[in-house]
């Protein structure tokens, strides 16, 4: 067998962060596996003259089989404990659609799927009939609320656990609900013991507005303050009924530090013809790489390496949008996946600062998610019993807001996503009529026969 290369040049010339943990956005290692994987985007690049001579290149060749015969990661190898079946299931899927619907925005992104996937599902615990089945197709969830509930309550204190030093990982869920609804004991016992979400009676009725406020507070307070104002002036009113929020907060350590004194003034290679000057981060390490057909993949493991961010390289210096428009859930299984042995690695990383506030309503209404916006169609039922049209709950607007922060040290990252049920009358507008133009009319019985007809044109 030939023996392996001696380092494997890492030079960003065209940036994807495959990133994930929960709303943190960071991709977890194999040896402990994230419930949601979400690619957040940089179109970005590096060049890397200054480290091994590892400049950039329009494309860069495939590494020599002998890759195969490297030691296995550690993270691969790990012994941890199993993930659960929300993690096992549909959760890359919904990352990729997720992403999917956001990829043509303009500059940097950053989506936290994991952080929505928890705080629809608490929503979706209450659906019923075909509210709950669309809910459950879109999100990738089994369309079962009690096992739903018992994996995501799993997951999130597996999150929760703590256990390494240099990694904190925060994720917790609130409920609010309008003092005047009759809100289900079972779905209220659901979001206190799976979510630790117990609800919160306030009047959205006739002060909305200290609402929205407690709620922004409560979200930077979980947040580290680095997500504030999720909840803008509007985004309630007095047909708010219940308010529903899962926040999450991760600050990790690099398992290799970069070093401060070697990041350097480098150029960025942001379209054809096009450079922007960024603070370049530069090591030399042994890291999991791995590579695809169309990229390289490289993982930066946290402290003693349970969650880590997968790094996915096009191999075109401005083959982003190819990988993109292909990206599925099992195209990120096979991401996470490439990353499986360890070798030395020459790597020139940027410092990345992005966030976003993304309304996800409408964008979850097309990926399936239909009734459930739709005040008369969904059934929210298992919240709480209404009578009619009048009553019927429905998801008004989804919210989500992140940010993330990489540098020499590690990654601090946040999210809030927060789901908004209200009363058809919240959006309801009344319908004008105005017959001051040509009509038509008709006069009929109530078996349908017309009487008369005609029109009126003067």
């Amino acid at each position: 067998m030939s023996p392996r290369p001696r380092f494997a040049r890492f030079p960003l010339s065209a940036l994807a962060v495959t990133t994930a943990a929960s709303a943190a956005l960071l991709a977890c290692a194999s040896g402990t596996p994230a419930p949601s994987t979400s690619p957040a985007r940089d179109a970005t690049a590096a060049s890397s003259s200054a480290v091994a001579s590892a400049s950039p290149s329009s494309s860069v060749a495939p590494l020599p089989s002998t890759v195969a015969s490297t030691t296995p990661s550690s993270a691969t190898s790990a012994s941890t404990s199993p993930p659960t079946k929300v993690a096992e299931k549909g959760d890359h899927a919904f990352a990729a659609r997720l992403y999917g619907t956001q990829r043509d925005a303009k500059g940097n992104l950053v989506i936290s799927p994991s952080s929505a996937r928890v705080a629809l599902s608490m929503a979706y615990v209450g659906a019923k009939g075909k509210t709950a089945t669309q809910m459950a197709d879109v999100l990738g969830i089994d369309d079962d609320p009690a096992k739903v509930t018992t994996e995501m309550s799993a997951t999130i204190a597996r999150w929760n656990a703590g256990g390494d030093p240099k990694v904190k990982l925060r994720v917790a869920n609130a409920t609010w609900g309008d003092k005047s609804v009759p809100f289900t004991s079972s779905w209220q016992g659901t979001m206190k013991t799976s979510y630790g979400a117990p609800l919160q009676l306030v009047d959205f009725k006739g002060a909305f507005e200290p609402a929205r406020k407690t709620i922004n507070e409560w979200i930077g307070a979980k947040t580290e303050q680095k997500i504030l104002g999720t909840l803008q002036p509007g985004d309630l009113d007095a047909y708010t009924r219940f308010v529903l929020v899962n926040a999450t907060y991760f600050d990790g350590q690099w398992s290799h530090a970069f070093e401060a004194k070697g990041t350097a003034d480098g150029a960025f290679h942001v379209a054809a013809g096009k450079d922007v000057q960024k603070k370049l981060m530069h090591q030399t390490s042994h890291f999991s790489y791995g590579e695809t057909p169309d990229a390289q993949v490289l993982s930066m493991p946290y402290g003693k390496g349970g969650y880590s961010m997968v790094v996915v390289l096009p191999k075109q210096t401005f083959g982003l949008s190819a990988l993109e428009t292909g990206m599925t859930g099992a195209t990120i299984d096979g991401w996470l996946a490439a990353p499986s042995y360890e070798q030395e690695v020459v790597v020139t990383f940027p410092r990345i600062e992005a966030e976003a506030r993304l309304l996800l309503g409408g964008v979850l209404a097309k990926l399936g998610m239909v009734d459930a916006f739709d005040p008369a169609k969904s059934d929210f039922s298992g919240i709480a019993p209404h009578k009619g049209f009048d009553d019927n709950l429905y998801l008004a607007k989804v919210i989500q807001k992140s940010w993330i922060k990489v540098d020499e040290k590690g990654t601090e990252a946040a999210a809030a996503t927060v789901v908004i049920g209200a009363m058809p009358t919240a959006v309801a507008i009344p319908h004008v009529f105005d017959a001051t133009h040509p009509f038509l009319y008709f006069l009929r019985d109530d078996a349908g026969n017309v009487l008369f007809m005609g029109r009126v044109i003067e």
